[in-house]
């Protein structure tokens, strides 16, 4: 007859629980030795998450706040902001007071980024709004509104990012790219909080879909993943010096506005599955980019660019 669960537990050698936190306590201080002074507090992840979380059923609350009625939707959301604001400044107090948050607490107020991203949130929406009617205009088969807006990881991708592009315009880019963390691990979707899109921007498949921090997409853009909007560089004379011109850039990414490095997609361009595109090129208005191809050139506008045959 096997043994209980019970008699197991119990004669399972007991774990040497003290020595684990010690060893651990240990690796701790021995990392916190890149910090100038004191150790600092860090913003809260889970808290972060749980605000943005929240903020859904601000911005649509007939979808997010739990069942609230109709008729009790303003008190719930004034409700929501009301508590989020203080709680959203301590994150981005943290964050700033963070040894590589100097260049941005420079520039940045906790309670100004604070109140700068609530007062967006009637445009994210507005925003979103546009985005989920592009994405039923090109595709009436996904349902309707509220099916996109519950359902769809393309919709929850958008919203997500564009409440983490404000935070990151506003100068809390830990904060935002928390955010986008989280959007990729929920989507597979990769966008950089940096990265600025304009109104009416639809995913088809979502997932596999990368866009960097400086890519800039124009109104009514259309993107059927896998694709990607990456960074590259033009090979210098020797590899070393391509090296180096990789690191330069990089490091102005942390800069207010670092140098584009990305694609910029300009108004109506449709980029079909496994398109690649790289580089600071610009692909020219109402254009569409094929299945499977690379892009490492400017595109004209109204071209269409597709696959050599094999």
């Amino acid at each position: 007859m096997s043994a209980s669960i019970e008699s197991l537990v119990s004669q399972a050698p007991a774990a040497d629980v003290a020595a684990v936190v010690e060893r651990l306590a240990d690796l701790r201080r021995q990392a916190q030795r890149r910090y100038p002074g004191a150790t600092p507090q860090l913003p809260s992840r889970q808290n972060i998450l749980a605000l943005i979380e929240a903020l859904f059923g601000v911005i649509y609350p007939r979808h997010f706040s739990g069942g609230v009625a109709n008729e009790n939707l303003d008190g719930h959301v004034a409700q929501t902001l009301t508590k989020a604001v203080p709680a959203l400044q301590r994150e981005i107090a943290l964050e700033l007071a963070l040894p590589g948050g100097a260049a941005n607490r420079a520039r940045s107020d906790p309670a100004e980024v604070a109140a700068g991203f609530i007062e967006a949130l009637p445009r994210v929406r507005e925003l979103v709004d546009l985005d989920i009617r592009a994405a039923l205009a090109a595709d009436p088969t996904q349902g309707d509104f509220d099916e996109l807006v519950f359902c769809s990881a393309s919709v929850a991708a958008i919203l997500r990012h564009r409440l983490a592009h404000e935070l990151y315009r506003l100068g809390a880019p830990l904060t935002a790219k928390i955010i986008s963390a989280d959007l990729r691990s929920r989507t597979a979707i990769d966008i950089h909080p940096g990265a600025d899109i304009g109104e009416g921007f639809s995913i088809a498949n979502s997932a596999g879909l990368t866009i960097g921090e400086t890519a800039v997409i124009g109104r009514n853009v259309r993107l059927h993943a896998p694709v990607t909007l990456g960074e590259s560089f033009a090979i210098a004379s020797g590899a070393d010096d391509n090296v180096i011109a990789l690191d330069a850039a990089r490091k102005d990414a942390g800069a207010a506005t670092p140098a584009r490095r990305h694609p910029r997609i300009e108004d109506d361009v449709v980029v079909e599955a496994g398109a690649s595109l790289f580089g600071p090129i610009t692909v020219g208005r109402g254009s569409s980019i094929g299945r499977n191809v690379w892009v490492l050139a400017d595109v004209p506008a109204l071209s269409h660019v597709e696959a050599s045959p094999a």
